[in-house]
C-alpha cells in the first residue's frame, strides 16, 4: 500500500509537470504513468529481495516448481477465462450505450469510473475471502471457513452499501468532476441507480466463488459466473433491450445477473461445503 502511495504520487506530480510545464499532453500522462509503475516495481523487488520470510527473492534460485504450476493453472486459469468473457460481455454493453449517441456515452464513462471505486473496495474483501479460506482448508479447520465467509459478507455488504448509496446521493456532485453538461450528468445518474445501490449484490456473488477456489474448487464457480453472469446480459441485450431501448432497461441487467449468478454459486457452495465437511468426519 506504501508503495502504492509513493507511485500513484508520483504519477499525480509527473501528470502535471510534463502536461502543464513540457505540454507533453497524452503522451506525457503515458510517460508518468511508466515512470510511475517502475518506481513501484523496483520498490515492491527491493522489499522481496531484502525480506527473511519465506517469499524472499532470489533472481539465481528463480525456477519452475510443477507441481505448484499445476495448482496455480487449476486456480488461475478458470478465472483468467471468467474475467475475460466477462469483459466481452461489457465490450457489447459499451457497443449498446454507444447506440444512444455522444451524451449517453460520456455519461457512461464517469459513472464507470466511480463504478471502478466500488469494484476495488469489494474485491478486496473477495480475495481476502479466498486467502483465508485456503489457509484454514490447508490446515483442515473447516468450520473457520464458515465464519471468514459469514465475515467477510457482512465487510462486503456494509462497505459496498456505504460507498454506493454515498455514490448515488453524491453522484450530481461527483459527476461534476468529469463534466458540466447536464445531460451527461442526467445519462450518469441513470446508470449509477442500477449499478451503485445494489453493488452490495455483486459482492456477494463474488465472495462464493472466492470461497470455492479457496477450497480448490474452481472450474465450477468459472462455469456458473459466466452463465449467470455473461449469459442473462447477453439475453438481455439481445432479447430485451431492443423492444425497450432506454439505459434504464439495459442497466437493469447488472442487478438481474447479479441475482441469478447469487442464486447457482450459493447451491455450488452448498454442495462443496458438505463434501468438504464429510471428508472431515472420515
Amino acid at each position: 500500500m506504501i508503495f502504492l502511495i509513493i507511485s500513484g504520487s508520483v504519477n499525480a506530480v509527473l501528470n502535471m509537470i510534463l502536461v502543464i510545464v513540457f505540454h507533453l499532453d497524452v503522451a506525457g500522462v503515458a510517460i508518468a504513468t511508466v515512470i510511475s509503475q517502475m518506481i513501484s516495481c523496483i520498490l515492491v523487488l527491493r522489499c522481496l529481495y531484502r525480506s527473511e520470510g519465506s517469499y524472499q527473492l532470489r533472481f539465481s534460485r528463480l525456477m519452475i516448481n510443477k507441481t505448484y504450476l499445476k495448482q496455480i493453472f487449476q486456480v488461475g486459469i478458470p478465472a483468467g477465462i471468467q474475467s475475460t468473457v466477462i469483459n466481452f460481455s461489457n465490450v457489447l454493453l459499451q457497443s449498446s450505450v454507444n447506440s444512444f449517441g455522444s451524451t449517453a456515452m460520456a455519461g457512461y464513462t464517469a459513472a464507470n469510473n466511480i463504478f471502478g471505486f466500488l469494484y476495488v473496495a469489494v474485491n478486496s474483501v473477495t480475495q481476502a475471502c479466498m486467502s483465508f479460506t485456503s489457509q484454514n482448508y490447508g490446515v483442515r479447520k473447516y468450520k473457520r471457513m464458515d465464519k471468514v465467509l459469514i465475515d467477510c459478507i457482512i465487510i462486503s455488504m456494509t462497505t459496498s452499501l456505504v460507498l454506493g448509496c454515498s455514490a448515488y446521493f453524491f453522484g450530481p456532485e461527483i459527476l461534476k468532476i468529469y463534466t458540466k453538461d447536464s445531460e451527461v450528468i442526467r445519462c450518469g445518474m441513470e446508470i449509477l441507480a442500477y449499478t451503485t445501490v445494489p453493488y452490495f449484490l455483486c459482492g456477494i456473488m463474488d465472495l462464493f466463488p472466492g470461497a470455492l477456489r479457496g477450497m480448490g474448487h474452481s472450474g465450477v464457480p468459472m462455469i456458473l459466473s459466466v452463465i449467470g453472469t455473461v449469459g442473462t446480459r447477453i439475453v438481455w441485450i439481445f432479447g430485451i433491450f431492443p423492444y425497450h431501448r432506454s439505459l434504464s432497461i439495459l442497466f437493469i441487467s447488472y442487478p438481474a445477473s447479479w441475482i441469478l449468478t447469487i442464486v447457482m454459486q450459493v447451491i455450488c457452495f452448498y454442495f462443496v461445503r458438505r463434501k468438504v465437511h464429510s471428508e472431515m468426519r472420515e
